[in-house]
């Protein structure tokens, strides 16, 4: 499949082929990644990649520390958290992103250190 040819992911970053280039995204860069489709927008404090890939698979590539499975449209960096609101099951974003978490994925939040 065409998949793996147009993301190559190291540790700390990724490269996306964009027409004849490739651009190198580091991976604390990104806030957030939401699937559209067949496709997946890979969202970064300045700019908003498209690539042909699923989220499975983008999860399979990433730090499953870092990167954590929100809702099934949602693979969120935990280091762009900046609340959760539970009630609303939102999550804000650095930059002003918010995502929703769903019901499946909520036990990602029992990984967290959280003072009461």
């Amino acid at each position: 499949s065409s998949t793996n040819q147009d993301t190559v992911v190291s540790e700390i970053e990724l490269y996306i082929k964009k027409r004849n280039a490739l651009i190198k995204v580091a991976l604390k860069d990104i806030i957030y990644i939401e699937v559209e489709d067949r496709y997946c927008n890979i969202i970064t404090e300045t700019e908003k990649f498209v690539v042909q890939i699923s989220l499975a698979k983008m999860s399979e590539l990433l730090d499953s520390k870092a990167f954590i499975r929100t809702h099934r449209s949602y693979l969120v960096n935990t280091a762009a958290i900046e609340k959760i609101v539970l009630q609303d099951n939102l999550i804000q974003l650095k930059g002003n992103h918010h995502v929703t978490i769903s019901g499946k994925y909520k036990d990602f939040i029992k990984n967290f250190k959280v003072l009461k």
